[in-house]
This record gives C-alpha cells, sequence and structure tokens, in this order.
C-alpha cells in the first residue's frame, strides 16, 4: 500500500504538483487541464478563458459596461466583483441571471489610459474574489483584462434647431478584440450671447441674417492630460456649403474662438455672424465641426492657425 501511494505521487509530481499547478490556470488532473463550469481551454490547452457569449463588454461615448453570467463566478457576491476602482462593483441584470458594472465615463473605473495617436484605449480588469458555497472555497481568485478603444479624431455636428451628437455603442465579447473604435463623444451647443451663459434655442428664437451665433464645444467625458482643437467647421443647408472655419477662422463670417482659444481641455467657444446661401429666405442649416483629441503635450497635435 505505500509503495503505491509513493509511485503515484512520484508519477503526478512532475505535472500537476510541480509548483505551477503543471502550468494550468485553473484545473490540473494527470497532467491534463480543465476548466470550471462556463469555462473553456484557450488554444494552449493550459489557459481558461470565459466561454464566448458568458460575458460581453459595451464601450460607447458615455462610459462602458460589462455583463457576465454569473455562472462565470458561482459564490460571488455583487462587491466581490469589481473593476480597477472597487468601488465599482456589480448589480444583478437580465432577471438575476447575469452581473453588470457600468463606468458612466470613458475613463471611469479606474480605466488606464493608453494612447496610440489617434486612438485612446482605455485598459481595466475585472476582478472576481474567491467563490464560497456552502462555507467552503469552490473558486480562487480571477482577473481578467479587457479595454475600450476610442477615436480621436471626430466630427460633431448640430442644426440652428440644436441636435446633439447621437451616443456610438459597439459590444462585443469579453475575448475578443475591439474591432471599431468609438469616436469620443461631444456636444455642439449654441448661446444667446458672447457670455456664454444662456443656452439658445434656436429653433424657436431664429436669429436675421449678420446676427453673431455664438457656438461651444465640450467633450462629454473630460480625458486626463488631454486636450481637443477645433479645426474645421462647414455649415450647410444639405445642397450648399461653406467653410467658417478651415484649420484657421474664415474672415467673411467673422468668425473667432473665445477666451480658451482653438483647443482646451474642457470647452471651446467661437462666434461667426449667420448668413444665408443665395436665393434663401430662411432656412435650416447644419454644423459639423471636425475635431481632435490629444495629448496636453503634443504641440505638433494642437497647433492651429
Amino acid at each position: 500500500m505505500k509503495i503505491s501511494v509513493s509511485i503515484l505521487i512520484a508519477t503526478v509530481a512532475a505535472d500537476c504538483y510541480d509548483g505551477a499547478n503543471g502550468g494550468c490556470s485553473h484545473f490540473c488532473d494527470s497532467g491534463v487541464c480543465s476548466c470550471p463550469t462556463c469555462w473553456t481551454l484557450d488554444s494552449d490547452n493550459a489557459t481558461c478563458i470565459i466561454e464566448t457569449g458568458r460575458a460581453s463588454v459595451t464601450c460607447s461615448t458615455s462610459g462602458s459596461s460589462i455583463t457576465v453570467d454569473k455562472c462565470v463566478f458561482p459564490g460571488v457576491s455583487d462587491t466581490g466583483l469589481t473593476l480597477n476602482d472597487a468601488s465599482c462593483f456589480a448589480v444583478d441584470h437580465n432577471l438575476g441571471t447575469q452581473w453588470l458594472i457600468e463606468s458612466g465615463t470613458v475613463n471611469g473605473c479606474g480605466a488606464v489610459l493608453n494612447y496610440t495617436d489617434p486612438e485612446f484605449i482605455f485598459q481595466n480588469t475585472l476582478f472576481a474574489e474567491q467563490g464560497e458555497e456552502n462555507n467552503i472555497v469552490t473558486q480562487r481568485p480571477v482577473s481578467v483584462d479587457f479595454s475600450c478603444t476610442y477615436e480621436g479624431e471626430t466630427s460633431v455636428s448640430s442644426t440652428i434647431k440644436i441636435d446633439n451628437t447621437a451616443s456610438v455603442v459597439t459590444s462585443f465579447d469579453i475575448n475578443d478584440v475591439q474591432q471599431t473604435p468609438v469616436p469620443l463623444g461631444f456636444n455642439l451647443d449654441f448661446y444667446t450671447g458672447s457670455d456664454y451663459a444662456t443656452v439658445a434655442d434656436l429653433s424657436a428664437d431664429s436669429t436675421a441674417v449678420g446676427n453673431p451665433i455664438y457656438g461651444e464645444l465640450s467633450p462629454m467625458a473630460t480625458i486626463p492630460s488631454t486636450e481637443f482643437i477645433a479645426n474645421k467647421c462647414t455649415v450647410s443647408d444639405g445642397s450648399n456649403s461653406f467653410d467658417i472655419l478651415n484649420n484657421c477662422p474664415v474672415a467673411i463670417v467673422d468668425f473667432s474662438f473665445g477666451s480658451s482659444g482653438q483647443s482646451d481641455a474642457s470647452a471651446v467657444q467661437f462666434q461667426f455672424n449667420s448668413f444665408l446661401f443665395p436665393n434663401s429666405t430662411s432656412g435650416s442649416y447644419s454644423i459639423v465641426c471636425d475635431l481632435k483629441v490629444c495629448q496636453s503635450s503634443d504641440t505638433a497635435c494642437l497647433s492651429g492657425c
């Protein structure tokens, strides 16, 4: 009996009991790696990854979220499933079958920025504490990395009736790479005067030709150590178009920037004189502005007129 036990230990010691769990990320039995329920072996036959469809990441102009089937982390409490910032923890979702963690901004919940011009990649980690069921530990702590990629070159548009840019959303499996970067979200608002204190509802209060229009560009979420620059703004009625800013302000409409200038971290204010296209007595116009987000130290990226 003692001989058979010693032989068994010697056989397994080279694999699962080698101090590195046989190279397996989760379970090791006789040198063969295996995974918990709702996980599957990756192509290396050693690393367990979450089964496709069990966890997904959603990136949008207003933030990010992650949903996870509860079977992935059995025995874990809601506060035991967090992101880098532990105050961002899971809540019940989809009739209690899933966990949901949401970040209200692109850089929220402790996301770490990795900038590769022109993309801003916000990396985060999903942490699950050890699973406990019936007063025993059934699963060790687990962490899974994920990221959201945002396009630093973007456009924001509005009509004189004030219609802010729509939110752009992309979702993908937690094991996949995000295929299309989400453009960073911006607002384009108009005001009644140069103090930029009162928002103008130009759908109700039209303005006469030649009167100044006061606009403000602002990010939906401020990213630390970045600024954005307004490079181009175009007014169009659907058939005709005119650039009021083309890297430099266009003098014929008296385009000018506010005190912050052409670039800023939080807001770029501008004004121009309203106008009509030939053969028009009135009209509804759209304004499209091209923007680029840059690191604050990148003077070349932020060089305007």
